[in-house]
C-alpha cells in the first residue's frame, strides 16, 4: 500500500520575507550546482556567485 503526502516545496511558506525566501532558493540551487561549478571554475568564486544569485532571484 502506497501513501502519498502532498507537501509544499517551500517549508518556510509562513514567512513573508523575500530576502529569507531568496536565500532558501539560492541554498537549494547551490546544493545541486556547487559540485559542478567547483569542478569547472574552482572553489574561490562559489560564495560570491551564490550571494549574487540570492540577491537577483
Amino acid at each position: 500500500m502506497e501513501v502519498i503526502i502532498m507537501a509544499p516545496w517551500d517549508a518556510h511558506k509562513e514567512y513573508d520575507d523575500n530576502v529569507f525566501h531568496e536565500k532558501i532558493v539560492a541554498d537549494c540551487i547551490r546544493a545541486v550546482m556547487e559540485p559542478m561549478l567547483v569542478f569547472h571554475f574552482g572553489s574561490s568564486i562559489i560564495d560570491d556567485a551564490f550571494d549574487i544569485y540570492a540577491k537577483k532571484n
